[in-house]
């Protein structure tokens, strides 16, 4: 291993460390919310089920792409990588869109299935709203593409400044992680944000389409809700007229920079 690279290897294992032991409480939610995940789809990590038809399959892969996509980010923050997180939640958001998609038009899941059939998110929404459906999580979509892609919004963070008197700024380039607790906090309260709109829509749906007990999940889902304001995440909802997605209203308020760089308030139903 190069001098360079083993240097980077140790500071991000000395920054998992950290992480671990200063943001217990989120890694945990984020783990009771993975558990949600799997105990609704019927899943456990790596079991064999029996599938009743293609179109459970379909949206079965897509839980399963999107569960690995909070893994990537989970493992991503927990390195000091947390900027790198953008495009496997965006993927998460993809899946989304899909899922719900081929709950309402079986033939679209199969031609997904059989034609290796691509759908862009936006036509995904579209198609959604001809049939009078939506999918909340669609909302962040813009927000990390913006940050996904390279360019300077999404390349800023991996450089500080500091100021030395009045004339002289010195830049630090980040090379290897970002090492600052209240950033990767941040970025994980996003994470943990998206997988929580993800349980209340499309996840919520697919299970309630699923042969089980979706009430008693349903309490389990809404019992999170108090753990994340305790976090930071700044929720409003009016109460759903019981365990339905469809009926119930989310204002979520997600701020993904502490300097104001962007905030957006998303008025969302699902």
């Amino acid at each position: 291993m190069g001098m360079f690279h083993q240097s980077i290897a140790s500071f991000q294992s000395d920054t998992a460390g950290i992480v671990a032991q200063e943001l217990h409480e989120e890694l945990e939610l984020y783990g009771d919310m993975l558990d949600l995940i799997l105990s609704g789809a019927g899943q456990s990590p790596l079991a064999t089920a029996s599938v009743d038809g293609e179109v459970k399959s379909a949206i079965l892969m897509l839980i399963a792409r999107a569960v690995n996509d909070f893994e990537a980010c989970r493992h991503l923050i927990t390195r000091g990588l947390a900027e790198q997180l953008y495009i496997p939640l965006r993927d998460a958001v993809e899946c989304a869109g899909l899922i719900v998609l081929f709950l309402v038009n079986d033939d679209r899941a199969l031609r997904w299935m059989s034609d290796l059939r691509q759908y862009e998110p936006g036509s995904v929404r579209a198609l959604l709203r001809e049939q009078g459906f939506d999918f909340p999580e669609y909302a962040l979509y813009s927000a990390l593409s913006n940050l996904a892609h390279c360019n300077l919004l999404g390349a800023v963070t991996q450089v500080s400044e500091h100021q030395f008197g009045a004339d002289t700024v010195s830049r630090v380039y980040r090379f290897g992680g970002y090492r600052n607790l209240p950033w990767l906090r941040l970025e994980m309260c996003l994470l943990l944000g998206c997988m929580w709109l993800m349980l209340r829509g499309s996840l919520a749906q697919a299970v309630k389409s699923f042969e089980g007990d979706f009430s008693g999940w349903w309490e389990r889902v809404v019992a999170l809700r108090g753990r994340l304001l305790a976090l930071g995440v700044n929720w409003t909802e009016e109460p759903p007229d019981g365990p339905t997605v469809s009926e119930s209203r989310v204002s979520v308020e997600l701020r993904l920079f502490d300097f104001g760089l962007l905030d957006r308030n998303l008025g969302i139903i699902p």
